[in-house]
């Protein structure tokens, strides 16, 4: 068997920002769904990452996946809460359309009671409570993940649309409120767990290498997270399809021959 890496089988958003010219800018519409797809890939990515490798773990490996498995349900908990709690009610009232958002939070209902059971069971799992099944993982997956990847695609647009807004009184602001209603949900993130996570699910050079510089954090929460924090669960991470630099690379648990 050929090297496995995490491209498949959920395949990813292509950055809708258009080509520039030498000089010019994307306006904030495009920036914001571009970094909802950078975002978007990276669960995509790390869910492939668990699609692939759940029926290759190895028994004395079984709780260190399964904390892997569990911290991906973490961050995506964490990304759609902070979107209904904070991002979503912020951009309704910015451009004076209430239910603007309303078709991203029914598709979060769609995969919700799937995403549920699936959490339980990798927290099962992680603490040793259950018995780890790569095959029952997978089956899980294949339940809400159609509706999930959807999810995902068509929240990229949606961002984009919000244009048809542009030149009402007070939406040039909407990028700047975004950006820290988006910073507060990640405040939520774990300094050893979920932002780890989506350090080493981070393809930086991904479409020609346009995200080498995602996130838009701190560099010395960076450094951190990849000089330090990172090495707290290096048991986890090497499941992980990146490594702490963002580079691809093959998928630990999948045999190469």
């Amino acid at each position: 068997m050929a090297p496995a890496y995490a491209d498949h089988p959920f395949t990813f958003i292509p950055d809708p920002r258009p080509a520039l010219k030498e000089g010019d800018k994307h306006d904030d519409y495009a920036v914001i769904a571009g970094d909802m797809a950078c975002i978007h890939n990276c669960l995509l990515r790390g869910l492939n990452s668990i699609y692939l490798q759940a029926p290759y773990v190895a028994p004395a490996e079984h709780r260190a996946f399964a904390n892997y498995a569990f911290n991906w349900a973490e961050l995506v908990r964490i990304h759609h809460g902070g979107e209904e709690a904070h991002i979503f009610p912020v951009i309704e009232k910015i451009v004076g359309e209430p239910g603007a958002m309303q078709g991203n939070v029914d598709q979060h209902a769609a995969f919700h009671d799937g995403l549920e059971q699936y959490t339980a069971y990798t927290a099962d799992c992680a603490a040793g409570r259950t018995p780890f099944d790569g095959a029952h993982l997978v089956e899980l997956i294949d339940s809400f993940a159609p509706a999930l990847v959807q999810h995902l695609r068509d929240e990229v647009p949606t961002l984009d649309s919000l244009r048809r807004f542009d030149g009402k009184p007070g939406v040039d602001k909407l990028k700047g409120a975004i950006l820290t209603e988006a910073g507060k949900s990640m405040k939520s993130c774990g300094p050893v767990t979920s932002s780890v996570w989506l350090i080493v699910n981070l393809d930086v050079n991904f479409e020609g290498g346009r995200w080498t510089q995602f996130p838009p954090a701190p560099g010395f929460l960076l450094f951190l997270i990849r000089h330090v924090f990172y090495w707290v669960h290096t048991s986890w991470w090497k499941f992980a399809p990146c490594d702490r630099h963002g580079t691809m690379r093959p998928l630990y648990a999948v045999p190469s021959e």
